[in-house]
């Protein structure tokens, strides 16, 4: 970000340089929730709190980080298409 706006692109400069801004804010946001969300997960598995009964917390984690997978990937080839 600091390089771009040195040279003058800020949000508002082009179309889609604002929507670089959103996307890149985004994925910030959900990779920092999705390491804390595994943080955590680690951190109740070392206190033995997963059982293989009890692993719906371990799921929805993994289900979260393959979502994540499949929206990141739609936003690539989106933008490729834009372009």
């Amino acid at each position: 970000w600091l390089g771009l706006t040195a040279q003058g692109v800020y949000a508002q400069s082009y179309p889609l340089s604002g929507m670089f801004y959103i996307m890149t804010i985004a994925h910030a946001v959900h990779v920092l929730g999705g390491l804390a969300w595994l943080g955590g997960g680690l951190s109740r598995a070392a206190r033995g709190a997963y059982t293989p009964k009890r692993e719906l917390g371990v799921e929805l984690c993994g289900v979260y980080w393959h979502f994540l997978d499949v929206v990141w990937l739609m936003y690539f080839v989106l933008l490729m298409v834009v372009r």
